[in-house]
């Protein structure tokens, strides 16, 4: 069953296929739009649809979130876009350049 989890500073998402991590800008860029930030006084948010979604103050749990969430399930939901899209940012992938090279070479076999 997939997990998301929300830190201050950071998504974490586990699921079937693998995992995920990074920080809010980064999960931002990867996802396309942040999470809800945590509310005040809160230090983690843990959602697993249809099971729990607790808000944590340090190691305790101090409150429960709406059940479902939408917006965790559209994370979820989204999670193979967002690992590839984790995949091209951190690949060093240039489009410019390697549409270049591709050119240059396509070129040189004519």
């Amino acid at each position: 069953m997939p997990v998301l989890q929300q830190l201050p500073d950071s998504v974490i998402i586990f699921n079937d296929d693998g995992s995920y991590g990074a920080d809010r800008a980064q999960f931002e860029v990867d996802h396309g739009k942040p999470l809800p930030p945590l509310p005040d006084g809160i230090t983690a948010r843990v959602y697993e649809p249809g099971v729990y979604h607790a808000l944590k103050s340090g190691d305790s749990v101090v409150d429960g979130g709406p059940m479902p969430w939408p917006e965790g399930d559209a994370v979820l939901a989204n999670f193979d876009a967002i690992v590839a899209a984790k995949k091209r940012r951190t690949s060093g992938f240039s489009p410019t350049l390697d549409m270049g090279q591709t050119i240059n070479a396509m070129m040189n076999t004519v």
